[in-house]
């Protein structure tokens, strides 16, 4: 039987080594002998690096074991403090905001062939249904808790409402 070397099988990964091929097969009387080199690992970095201080010495000795440095925010890496949303002018209805009382389906109308409760304009009195909301498969009426003028209806047939969404200004 054929015994490969010691010495020959050293030499056969050395030359797979610096050559820097994946792998070397050599097979002499019915002894075949594969050497694989493993794909080096892939090393991800992460795309924010904080600034680390360099590490304290006490005494001019070594950094004691257990220190954890401090992260210290410097102009580069520092994050600006979120505004504040300020109302603009305009923004907020004059009037009575008539707003959903569940979360469901806001239909301006009883059925799809049937006449909107309201329009921009309309007159309403207290009692008066403005829209209905859907809400598992229950049909709510919403009516007006005060009388007026419709001077804008904010939300689309057919949408989808939140609770407290704002749904008709009233003036």
């Amino acid at each position: 039987m054929f015994r490969l070397g010691l010495a020959r099988i050293r030499a056969l990964i050395k030359v797979a080594a610096e050559s820097g091929v994946a792998e070397v097969e050599i097979e002499e009387k019915g002894v075949r002998i594969l050497v694989r080199q493993q794909a080096q690992p892939v090393v991800l970095q992460t795309p924010y690096m904080p600034v680390v201080p360099p590490p304290v010495t006490h005494a001019g000795g070594p950094t004691p074991p257990g220190y954890m440095p401090q992260i210290v925010p410097t102009q580069a890496n520092a994050q600006p403090a979120p505004k504040a949303e300020t109302p603009q002018e305009g923004s907020v209805p004059q009037g009575t905001v008539v707003r959903a009382p569940i979360v469901g389906t806001f239909f301006r109308r009883s059925a799809p062939d049937a006449a909107p409760y309201v329009e921009v304009g309309s007159m309403v009195a207290v009692g008066d249904t403005l829209c209905i909301i859907e809400a598992m498969k229950n049909m709510n009426e919403i009516d007006s808790e005060v009388a007026g003028t419709i001077k804008e209806i904010l939300v689309q047939d057919a949408e989808a409402v939140s609770y407290d969404q704002p749904l008709f200004v009233i003036t």
